[in-house]
């Protein structure tokens, strides 16, 4: 999803706590906050390694 949609954080957040819902039920101890921390972390890795390449080329 873009990050320039009006109800981005709001979906997110949803998503969050529907994976963490679903991944307890499992057995795995996680909370919302832990899968969001996780996506924008895996996120912002990409950009970095994006930034990277476009200084390469």
């Amino acid at each position: 999803m873009m990050e320039r949609h009006g109800r981005a954080k709001e979906l997110l957040d949803r998503d969050c706590r529907n994976v963490a819902r679903y991944f307890k039920r499992l057995g795995v101890e996680t909370s919302p906050e832990e899968v969001r921390e996780r996506i924008l972390a895996d996120r912002d890795d990409e950009l970095e390694e994006e930034d990277g390449d476009a200084e390469k080329a």
